[in-house]
């Protein structure tokens, strides 16, 4: 063979069969991402090679990003029966099974995957991606830190870590991940507004409205940036361009339930509540299967005193990311308000103190239909609950439970019962202080004038906290009105009466309340209570003391609306605020009714 022949043929075996030429135009195709030809060039050399495991298992990639997921796991399946040592095909076929729901083949797919080549930083992203969709998110992160210790600069890697972080509010982590994801692309919108979501649940606002509006400025029409601006605005107090962020993004995004829910939370910060309940109603409709809306619906009707639905659509309150994590698993049924026929029935408090507090009342309502009621609440709680009529036992939290039959959360009562605003049970007072803890109160607090207690700030942990609790310089004026004042403020709220130039005229009495018995034996030993929406309403309220509560524009839904009286609570006087944030007029109507009541 000459020199002409031998360059011929080595230039033939260079370029191979017709079916390796179509397979590497196919490929040069793909990577420009032009899929049509890509496709009809592959199913051209699948003509000619129908077991070309490079073939199907591109052909498989194509159909995956056209979304014909079927085709894809096939063609992908049938490459891998061919080829079963190439872990991109174990990783891709992972995916696609993902996508069609079958999460335990798509797992072991991506391990086998992983199994092949340990050092495959993409196999374990996409373990990752697939460990999230199984709800396994410790699982996942671990997953996605094995990516990022073999390939640290990897995007992906960060930002899913990042994801699941946030699922599992590690924030702070998932503050880092998304700064690190910013270091490789400082222009990824996605990051940016991650990132804002983030520092929104921090409280840090301002970085998170600057965060959103650099994702915005990347992409304009970046709908899930305008959400959680939204959410950033409304903490921020600025609902009139919270509500207009919100409307953008359910215009971009007009098939969110998530958007349309939180468009409806900022219309009813506004007291637009026809508004808010169309659109929850709407997201509803948008997902089914999303109980945030349904709940928040619920809160909304109770708050209109439309109890019968309200009382129902509560009851969706466990399926929400807020409450799950609360609910109890128990042996035995939760009970259906039936007869007992003399069985025992295990109460369970939820939520706040307050919320105890308020509901505990439905024991006796427990105690016609059983034999036997044990109240199960938070240690602190227990010695003031056990003295409810109807209860027969009360066990603190975490200690080992009595026997029982049935069981119900506290907050469950009101649909059991059926109560609307006519048959709410009305009791003056239904908790009773120790006497002598009373009558050791009482000389501690004895002394001339009226005798009042404050409170200003509740559970800090509270979701509208920043709405509903005071800062305790507002109380500056009381302190110089000539009643005696006792501070019945606990926890690190506490510590405010320092910010007051005249703190000396209200005793600090936090020291001593120890536990909510001898709050309310320090209660029973006043005059009057005045406080913000904090558990010493509802404890003043209960042992029948006069209580003035001071009510954000947007109160809690146990108030009602508009009107100064309680139906939970007669010895109650509510004080509402007449435009969001303002608590100016609320203290001068307070400071009026005070100087009427010291000078009777």
């Amino acid at each position: 063979m000459n020199r002409k022949e031998r360059r011929a043929s080595a230039g033939k075996k260079q370029r191979g069969s017709p079916a390796t030429q179509l397979l590497r135009i196919a490929l040069q195709h793909q990577r420009a991402g032009r899929q049509r030809e890509a496709e009809a060039a592959l199913e051209a050399v699948l003509a000619k090679r129908p077991n070309d495991p490079k073939a199907l298992h591109n052909l498989g990639l194509a159909r995956y990003r056209a979304g014909r997921h079927a085709e894809a796991a096939d063609l992908i399946g049938r490459a891998i029966a061919i080829d079963n040592d190439d872990p991109a095909m174990h990783t891709h076929r992972a995916l696609v099974l993902q996508v069609l729901g079958k999460l335990k083949e798509a797992e072991d797919s991506a391990r086998r995957a992983i199994d092949l080549k340990p050092d495959y930083a993409v196999g374990h992203n996409n373990l990752g991606i697939i460990l999230r969709a199984r709800g396994k998110l410790k699982n996942a992160v671990a997953s996605y830190r094995d990516a990022l210790a073999l390939k640290p600069d990897y995007l992906k890697a960060h930002n899913n870590l990042g994801d699941v972080l946030r699922k599992l509010e590690r924030f702070a982590e998932a503050e880092d991940s998304y700064r690190q994801a910013l270091q490789l692309d400082p222009d990824s919108a996605e990051a940016h507004s991650s990132l804002g979501a983030v520092l929104w649940r921090l409280g840090k606002l301002d970085e998170a409205e600057a965060a959103l509006r650099r994702a915005m400025d990347l992409r304009p029409n970046f709908g899930r940036a305008y959400d959680n601006l939204g959410n950033v605005l409304r903490d921020l107090g600025n609902l009139k361009d919270a509500e207009a962020s919100l409307r953008r993004a359910v215009a971009l995004r007009p098939k969110s339930s998530k958007s349309c829910r939180n468009l409806a939370n900022v219309l009813a910060d506004q007291l637009r509540l026809n508004e808010a309940e169309t659109v929850y109603r709407r997201a509803m409709e948008l997902d089914p299967d999303d109980a945030e809306p349904c709940y928040s619906l619920a809160l909304l009707l109770l708050l209109r005193g439309e109890f019968s639905e309200g009382w129902a659509l509560h009851e969706e309150r466990w399926r929400t990311q807020q409450m799950r994590r609360y609910k109890r698993k128990l042996s035995k049924p939760q009970w259906d308000g039936g007869d007992l026929k003399g069985g025992t029935i295990l109460l369970h408090a939820e939520q706040g103190f307050g919320d105890a507090i308020q509901f505990v009342r439905y024991a006796s309502f427990a105690a016609s239909k059983a034999g036997r009621v044990i109240l199960e609440c938070k240690p602190a709680l227990v010695d003031i609950l056990r003295t409810v009529d109807g209860v027969d036992e009360a066990v603190a939290r975490g200690s080992d439970l009595p026997p029982f039959d049935v069981h119900c959360p506290l907050l469950s009562l009101p649909h059991l019962h059926g109560t609307i605003l006519e048959t709410i049970p009305e009791r003056p007072q239904y908790l009773t202080p120790d006497v002598e803890k009373v009558s050791a109160w009482a000389k501690r607090l004895d002394g001339p004038g009226l005798k009042v207690g404050l409170a200003w700030a509740g559970n800090p942990k509270h979701l509208n906290d920043r709405n509903r609790s005071l800062d305790a310089r507002h109380l500056q004026d009381f302190a110089e009105m000539g009643p005696s004042f006792f501070s019945l403020q606990v926890g690190a709220r506490a510590a405010d009466l320092e910010s007051l130039t005249n703190r000396s005229s209200i005793t600090d009495l936090a020291p001593l309340l120890t536990d909510y018995s001898e709050t309310a034996a320090a209660i029973a030993s006043l005059d009057l209570v005045i406080c913000v929406d904090t558990s010493v309403a509802h404890l003043a309220g209960a042992l029948g003391k006069p209580v003035w509560i001071m009510l954000p524009y947007l109160p809690d839904w146990r108030w009602l609306l508009e009107r100064e009286d309680s139906p939970w609570y007669p010895s109650a006087k509510l004080y509402r605020q007449e435009t969001p944030g303002d608590w100016r007029p609320v203290l001068d109507r307070i400071r009026a009714d005070l100087r009427t009541r010291s000078a009777v």
